[in-house]
């Protein structure tokens, strides 16, 4: 009885290329939060320093 060994799963290249996909999505999700909150901030400074 020879069972031949079954693979599953992806390639190491497939791998890595999702894995530098999803590196790329948190950066610039990350990114857009920061932008988003940097605005955010601005914008409330100024209103607390309009009604100085």
């Amino acid at each position: 009885m020879n069972k031949k060994k079954e693979t599953t799963g992806i390639s190491p290249i497939t791998y890595h290329s999702l894995l530098k996909d999803i590196s790329q999505i948190y950066s610039s999700a990350l990114s857009d939060g920061n932008e988003n909150w940097n605005k955010a901030a601005l914008y409330s400074n100024w209103k607390i320093g309009r009604g100085l």
